[in-house]
Order: C-alpha cells, then structure tokens, then sequence
C-alpha cells in the first residue's frame, strides 16, 4: 500500500508530503514501512478492523519506551484500490507527540 500525505512541512507537520510504502504480513500481524523521501525504515505489529466496505482502520505500534509509536490509519474508500486515508498519532517518537494527517493512498 503506497499512502501520499497531504500538506507542506512545518515542525508540526513533519511527515507532509511523504510518500509511504507499506508491506504487511498477515501471518503474523507484523508490518513494515519506508517513508520513500527519506528511506527511512520502521517496523512493528498492527491490527485491522473492518467497519463497512468504504471504512476500515488499522492500528499500528512499534518501538519501545521513549521510541514508543501508536498510531491508526483510517482508510476511506472510493474503489477497492484508491482512497482517501486520516493518520491519528496518539504517542510516538516524531513530535508533535498527538497529531493528525491525511491524504491518499493507492494498494498496489
């Protein structure tokens, strides 16, 4: 899954204008993610819920005590490939701590 986020970078919004590429593994829940501008590499667990056929989030941990990252991606879809997705941080390692983004993504 490829997701572009929305926005100009500002130290409150610093993931802005990335591109992120997801590889998930559904054996063992366990998720990696590229940001492609930086080739910047995490990894962790992440749970999927299904909502309807237009709405499904997925929630993401990964790293340890101050490194702790959670977050949830809710993706709202226009087809079953292409949408619209709201990242929702609640704790993690890239300040600000709490924030939100949103944007597109396309699976591949």
């Amino acid at each position: 899954m490829l997701l572009r986020v929305d926005g100009i970078y500002t130290p409150t919004n610093p993931l802005a204008d990335t591109v992120h590429q997801y590889k998930f593994h559904s054996d063992n829940n366990t998720f990696m993610v590229t940001i492609l501008n930086t080739k910047e590499v995490f990894s962790g667990v992440y749970e999927y819920e299904y909502f309807d056929p237009q709405l499904t989030r997925i929630n993401f941990t990964y790293g340890k005590a101050q490194t702790l990252t959670i977050y949830s991606i809710s993706l709202v879809c226009e087809t079953q490939r292409v949408g619209y997705f709201i990242f929702s941080q609640s704790q993690g390692a890239i300040k600000p701590n709490v924030r939100q983004n949103t944007g597109v993504y396309v699976i591949e």
